[in-house]
């Protein structure tokens, strides 16, 4: 198994996927890297895995120097660590305070189901192209250096810029509620990119890694905790059902959950994706989503922990069907097939409420 350590300071630097330059092994413009020599693809497999820091798996492929670029490398990433989550929480939450939330984005999050106190409680704000300057000075002087934040990068005269492209801004936050990341769900989309992370690494800063999002509700519950994806999904389950829930920012990511739930020591744990979480835009199944989910489920299984799936009708994910007020059902995921005693959890998640594994249920 390789870490991230050893990639830290490659020879040739690491291009992020994008329209211009897919990955070269998925194809996929999103989520993957690559320089002349290696690819780590997020989504196919290889004999070569590699696991980051922030708990994302990717799998190493070499290209025997068969990539041409269609731009530049990046080459000036700061070496500077990232900020600690206490200096994080500071200056994000003075960040925050300095911005508002416009009326065209609260319509846009009642839309959404989120009622107008929990809109208040929650914290997202409006992050405009406008007076950014004016909120970089104001912030410097009640925080100082803004070194190790991501979001924050100098320009070539020295001055500090806020980047990140117009949006909503959503906080991600940790175990003890502090914020350590901001997500904005943008204004203009970007072919099929809804999100982007306030990160500044594209101008030499920092980014911030892939951080799960705890939301804790007014009673601090701990006993049973909800799993989702996304940054606005947990608020609103973590809100409407009263239950401490927890976002991962792609199934891909689950592995940061386990840290937290360490942390946090619930007894049980409900898996509440996306109904379409395994199934590609062309309407195939996607076995990469499906592995990473089942490695999900096995893992919490292996913690410990009672473990169930939340189920409903017609929604996409939990927070539509919050909304939708469908009903949701909780199916037990600690069981084995009564015909053929395997494990359910690897022969496929998506049993029906007797237990039966796929290949029994063909079979009868």
């Amino acid at each position: 198994m390789i870490n991230q350590s050893s990639l830290d300071n490659p020879v040739e630097k690491f291009l992020r996927t994008n329209k211009a330059r897919p990955c070269p092994i998925c194809g996929h413009t999103s989520w993957c890297s690559f320089n002349s020599k290696i690819a780590i693809c997020m989504r196919i497999p290889s004999d070569r895995p590699v696991d980051f820091t922030t708990g994302a798996q990717g799998f190493i492929h070499f290209l025997n120097g068969q990539v041409k670029y269609s731009a530049p490398l990046i080459t000036s990433q700061s070496t500077i660590p990232t900020a600690s989550a206490e200096r994080l929480d500071l200056v994000y939450r003075r960040l925050l305070k300095k911005l508002r939330l416009s009326d065209s984005h609260w319509e846009r999050l009642q839309k959404r189901g989120f009622a107008p106190r929990d809109i208040l409680r929650c914290g997202f704000r409006t992050l405009s192209a406008k007076k950014r300057d004016r909120i970089v000075n104001s912030l410097k002087a009640e925080v100082g250096d803004l070194t190790g934040i991501p979001g924050f990068a100098k320009n070539k005269d020295g001055d500090w810029l806020l980047c990140g492209k117009p949006g909503i801004l959503i906080p991600y936050m940790n175990v003890k509620g502090q914020v350590v990341g901001l997500q904005i769900e943008l204004d203009e989309r970007m072919e099929d990119e809804k999100y982007h992370w306030l990160s500044s690494s594209a101008k030499g800063g920092w980014g911030p890694g892939t951080p799960i999002n705890v939301v804790w509700p007014l009673k601090r519950l701990a006993q049973t905790v909800y799993i989702t994806e996304g940054g606005y999904k947990p608020y609103i389950v973590a809100n409407r059902l009263n239950a401490l829930t927890l976002g991962i920012p792609g199934v891909g990511n689950w592995r940061g959950l386990i840290p937290a739930l360490r942390e946090i020591k619930p007894k049980t744990v409900i898996v509440a994706l996306d109904v379409d979480a395994n199934t590609s835009a062309d309407g195939r199944p996607n076995r990469f989503v499906e592995r990473y989910e089942q490695e999900l489920v096995a893992s919490l299984i292996s913690e410990g922990y009672r473990v169930l799936r939340a189920t409903w009708a017609n929604a996409k994910g939990p927070d539509d069907a919050i909304v939708a007020k469908e009903k949701i059902s909780l199916h037990m995921l600690n069981q084995k097939c009564r015909d053929c005693g395997n494990d359910l959890t690897y022969l496929g998640l998506r049993h029906d409420p007797q237990f039966v594994c796929k290949t029994c249920a063909q079979k009868n």
